[in-house]
């Protein structure tokens, strides 16, 4: 009968004719720079090209006789993509070019996402962008890389789309938006030519963000349970997903127990995925970096290899970890199931694994099981119980991206039929377009660590100089930048410090109401506290106490075991609306914040023009702390220091006029003042009465309209008579105009040195907004959670 030919030697018989791989230097070279391997200059003969070619060939363990021929046996391999579709007990890795139109598809989806999400918020930047306007830009662009991902202008439009969109919205972003831009920046100059391989650079710059977020809780108010933001989050998960399953007689020792341990567990755990991801970024370094220019290579192929799968474990086991942390995040009730965060991360996490990624991509659409898979997902965490009073969108999308990134992970880590080692991911720069051989290499490495010192200097120096507070890596990590550092070794806020030292000096020892060039830099001033306020824009937005939306067993078990059971975000009033946040309380309830110097001006700036608008006067009662020349204030001092009070009055036409509250005044109650101004109770404010001579009827000392006669010209009654005060001197910080948009404008007006320095440090604070720290009665030792 007629002899069956073996399998292996049938599907090799159909096959194409394999075309003869590299001979000559000539066409190493050219081969080389196909797969964007940087070329040595000097030195290197025709045996070092092939072991050269061997080590970025996408399977290690392919014989240089298979290296000549892999050029035929890609296009082959990827033109039967689809029967390897079909056949997942060994998935067919795809080439560097389908890993990264896979990401650039991924990364497109979540944008759309985003810019949707950022189309439904308000206005918040004054003279800013129109919102749909930059969202109908954005789709139009990111579908059309997504349609075209290997398109470099169609995929470079749409990064500079989200950058531009991202500048555009500063200082009023979340900390993961300033994580994707700094990674979309390194993508934009891959695109461009002028960063690879991008793998390992992403995975760096992820790493170095996770680290600092992990290393920014050592602080001792993070490490003390009765003020840290940790045990709120292990509460409320346990609250909504344990307790019901365990006697009520446990409920406190499992809280109490699980509060212990959670800031260190949460320190570890987010300092574990960052030194996970930069030994992966290192090791995968290490696989695809040049060897030396003249001689033989001195690692050989072997120990090249070996590096190359460690650092592909150790890229999935950071990704895992991450995948868990933020599925942590994501299942916790509202107000902290902070989904968003996830779902930026989960794209990014996709270099751990970026060619199973694209398989696991493909694979939506061509296996229907997959697919029905992805939807059920979706649908359990729409209808998770956490959160039946209001469905979480950002929680669905998070819960499909790292659904993906599971099903790549596991197509990488699982070993295939046969007993053969797994095929996984081989690091290699990925090809998205011609590379130039002559200078190339050296500005793409340059680049690449350019971005990681940016990367660095965002992570650690932005909170150190005080650049950055509510965008900085230090979400819910409790540590102080208003006054002394609460770190075990890291100082905060140097740039505040220096220069409320130096303006001091210049105006011999009070910066608050001298004319001095340091007062109108944005990190001058010192901090302020806001006593008392009765304006609607500031009670909306600050402190903004979240204590409201946790539920009542809660708010009991947190103060069981001895914390206070209150929270605080200004930031979500600040970034995402008021319409976010509970309402204030009433005014008698008021709770006392600070604030920098330059987040107080801008408000006030931004008041004083809903005044205006709304025909709606207030009053705002402010201390400049005094006693912090060496940046060492503590609590105690945040929380209880003296020092120069003002008043600030806003009639409805938007003028201010403000005065200085003698130290020896008293105080007036809150429904006196409600009585004089004709407001109700929770929207006014008491002044103070003053002790200086009074000036002729409706005029203060200077001449000016005195504020309590403004009042009551316009028709509103009067019960208290308030003796006059003196003005605040015109460089109060309190009455400047908040920090420009544009610093540089300035040097065209003025170039000088001083001017120039200005310049920079406001160009380097363009995106500092600051969060507000409560003044807990009772609770002066460490910073309460305020959340970011």
């Amino acid at each position: 009968g007629e002899q069956k030919m073996p399998e292996p030697l049938r599907r090799r018989s159909r096959s194409p004719a394999r075309q003869p791989g590299p001979r000559t230097i000539q066409e190493y070279k050219a081969e080389l720079l196909r797969l964007g391997v940087s070329l040595p200059s000097t030195g290197f003969q025709l045996a070092d090209y092939q072991e050269l070619l061997l080590r970025n060939q996408p399977r290690s363990s392919q014989s240089m006789e298979h290296t000549k021929g892999s050029v035929a046996d890609e296009e082959t391999s990827r033109s039967s993509s689809d029967s390897d579709l079909q056949d997942m007990s060994q998935p067919a890795i795809p080439d560097a070019t389908d890993a990264w139109q896979g990401y650039v598809r991924i990364w497109c989806l979540m944008s759309g996402f985003d810019a949707y999400v950022w189309r439904e918020k308000p206005a918040l930047v004054i003279g800013g962008p129109d919102p749909l306007a930059v969202a109908h830009v954005s789709y139009l662009l990111i579908a059309a890389a997504f349609c075209f991902p290997s398109s470099r202008l169609a995929v470079s439009a749409a990064l500079c789309a989200r950058l531009a969109a991202f500048f555009a919205a500063l200082p009023l972003v979340w900390d993961s938006t300033f994580w994707g831009a700094l990674t979309d920046l390194s993508a934009l100059l891959h695109v461009l030519g002028l960063l690879a391989p991008i793998r390992r650079n992403i995975l760096a710059q992820m790493g170095i963000l996770y680290l600092a977020a992990g290393l920014l809780k050592l602080n001792t108010s993070f490490l003390d349970t009765r003020y840290s933001c940790a045990p709120i989050y292990i509460v409320q998960l346990l609250d909504y997903h344990v307790l019901d399953f365990v006697p009520e007689e446990h409920h406190e020792s499992i809280v109490a127990a699980a509060s212990q341990v959670i800031p260190a567990v949460t320190i570890l755990g987010e300092s574990a995925i960052g030194a996970l991801l930069l030994l992966a970024a290192a090791l995968l370094a290490e696989d695809t970096a040049a060897v030396r220019t003249a001689g033989r290579p001195k690692a050989p192929a072997l120990r090249q290899g070996v590096a190359s799968r460690v650092g592909d474990a150790f890229a999935l086991c950071g990704a895992g970890l991450a995948l868990s942390l933020h599925w942590g995040i994501a299942l916790t009730p509202p107000p902290n199931n902070i989904s968003e965060y996830g779902a930026m991360c989960a794209v990014r996490l996709m270099w751990a694994a970026p060619a199973a990624a694209a398989i696991a991509l493909k694979e939506t659409c061509l296996r229907p099981v997959i697919g029905a898979c992805y939807i059920f997902l979706a649908a359990v965490v729409w209808h998770a119980p956490c959160f039946a009073a209001r469905p979480d969108v950002p929680a669905v999308v998070y819960a499909l991206l790292s659904a993906l990134l599971g099903r790549a992970v596991y197509l990488t880590a699982r070993p295939p039929a046969g007993g053969a080692p797994a095929p996984g991911p081989k690091a290699r720069p990925i090809a998205t377009g011609p590379q130039r051989a002559s200078g190339g290499s050296s500005r793409r490495g340059l680049s690449g660590v350019a971005m990681l010192l940016l990367t660095t200097f965002y992570a650690f120096g932005s909170t150190t100089l005080g650049i950055l507070d509510v965008s900085s890596p230090n979400m819910f990590s409790n540590l102080r930048q208003q006054g002394g550092s609460n770190h075990l070794f890291l100082p905060t806020s140097l740039l505040q410090h220096q220069l409320h030292l130096s303006a001091a000096a210049a105006t011999g020892g009070d910066s608050a109401d001298s004319p001095s060039s340091f007062i109108p830099s944005m990190y001058a001033g010192g901090v302020w506290r806001v006593e008392l306020t009765n304006s609607t824009y500031f009670r909306s937005r600050f402190p903004a106490e979240l204590t409201p939306l946790l539920t009542a067993r809660t708010v009991a078990l947190l103060r069981a075991t001895g914390h206070s059971g209150r929270m605080w975000n200004s930031a979500v009033s600040r970034v995402v609306g008021t319409f976010a946040v509970p309402p204030p309380p009433p005014l008698p309830e008021f709770v006392a914040y600070t604030l920098p110097a330059h987040e107080v001006r801008r408000l006030l700036a931004q008041a004083t023009a809903e005044a205006a608008a709304t025909a709606d006067p207030f009053m705002l009662r402010l201390t400049m702390l005094e006693g912090d020349a060496a940046g060492e204030g503590d609590e105690r001092w945040r929380t209880s220091a003296g020092g120069k009070e003002v008043e600030v009055e806003v009639d409805s036409s938007g003028r201010q006029v403000c005065s200085i509250v003698p130290s020896d005044s008293g105080t007036v109650p809150p429904s006196a003042i409600a009585a004089a101004t004709g407001a109700t109770t929770d929207a006014s404010a008491s002044p103070k009465e003053a002790n200086s001579a009074d000036p002729p009827d409706g005029e203060d000392e200077d001449g000016e309209a005195n504020s309590s006669d403004l009042l009551a010209s316009e028709g509103e009654t009067s019960e208290l008579v308030r003796p006059r005060r003196a003005t605040c001197d015109p460089a109060t910080v309190a009455l400047l105009s908040p920090p420009t948009r544009r610093p540089w404008s300035s040097l065209l007006s003025e170039p000088t040195a001083a001017t120039l320095s200005q310049v920079v440090l406001g160009l380097l604070g363009t995106g500092l907004s600051s969060n507000s720290y409560p003044v807990v009665p009772g609770m002066t030792e460490h910073v309460h959670c305020y959340g970011s």
